[in-house]
């Protein structure tokens, strides 16, 4: 073993000693300038978002502009679970849809953004997931008191930069 595959073990024991996180005993680089960001269709976010992580000096990774090297989309996630930084989830009003017997449409992020949020947030632990809202787009029920950045809000994006910077790995 390796002197950088020794520490990794370290840290990631004493990171499980301090904040008893489950994701600490998975390798994640801690070195890395990534931040991936899982989105739905509204790309004016997007850029936004993008240039607030370049400001940062760090990568913002969208998963559709990097190559596919022939891997299908769950390949590509799996690449970078463990080699970014944190993850930006953005929960933005794409789809519309309701409960079976509701009548009242709501709107909802897509189906994609909710999976790759837990996806994420399973490998890189709750601390290393920032949640940006916009509008009254619904959050699912099991992300109930997680505190989330409203985008529509004056200031969101020197939130969102005290909040990656607040990242300790």
């Amino acid at each position: 073993m390796n002197n950088r595959e020794n520490e990794k073990k370290v840290l990631g024991f004493l990171r499980s000693l301090y904040d008893n996180d489950s994701s600490a005993n998975k390798p994640i680089i801690s070195e890395s300038q990534a931040v991936f960001v899982v989105h739905g269709h509204d790309d004016s976010l997007i850029s936004e978002v993008k240039s607030c992580v370049i400001n940062l000096g760090l990568k913002p990774i969208v998963l559709r502009e990097q190559p596919d090297k022939g891997l299908t989309i769950i390949e590509k996630l799996e690449e970078w679970l463990g080699n970014c930084k944190c993850a930006i989830i953005l929960y933005t009003p794409c789809d519309v849809g309701n409960g079976v017997n509701e009548t009242t449409n709501e709107q909802r992020a897509r189906q994609n953004v909710v999976y790759e949020h837990g996806l994420f947030q399973g490998y890189l632990g709750r601390k290393r997931v920032l949640v940006l809202r916009k509008g009254d787009t619904s959050l699912p029920g099991d992300c109930n008191g997680i505190v989330y950045i409203q985008v529509d809000s004056e200031g969101w994006q020197k939130k969102l930069s005290d909040n990656v910077n607040a990242i300790n790995l």
